[in-house]
């Protein structure tokens, strides 16, 4: 039984709704990583094994339409990851505003404590 109906008392169709909505949203959050692991993964090789564990996921849980709509899904995430650190990276900051600006001292001179030391 549902952790929901025996707290509120509900339907069982409240708690399957429920049910529904916390799978779609576990399945947002795991296609959110998995996108953000892919742009963040250092090489080809990385990134398909990202793919990979991601359809042995999938493939057991959803059905073959689902998992067509999820991978699609996937794909927009990682266009959107895409153009938003194109965004990032393509913004004109003037350079003098990137630099933390220290006063120095002149440097001075060495000088000798002694004749003998070189």
């Amino acid at each position: 039984m549902c952790q929901f109906v025996a707290e509120r008392g509900g339907s069982k169709a409240e708690c399957r709704q429920r049910n529904v909505q916390d799978k779609k949203n576990n399945l947002e959050d795991l296609l959110r990583k998995a996108a953000h692991e892919s742009r963040e993964a250092a090489n080809a090789i990385m990134k398909r094994r990202i793919r990979q564990r991601l359809h042995k996921k999938l493939g057991c849980v959803l059905s073959k339409t689902d998992f067509s709509m999820a991978m699609q899904r996937l794909k927009v995430l990682e266009a959107e990851l895409e153009t938003a650190n194109k965004d990032f990276h393509s913004a004109d900051v003037p350079v003098w505003n990137t630099f933390i600006r220290f006063k120095m001292p002149a440097p001075q001179t060495s000088q000798r404590r002694c004749r003998s030391v070189g």
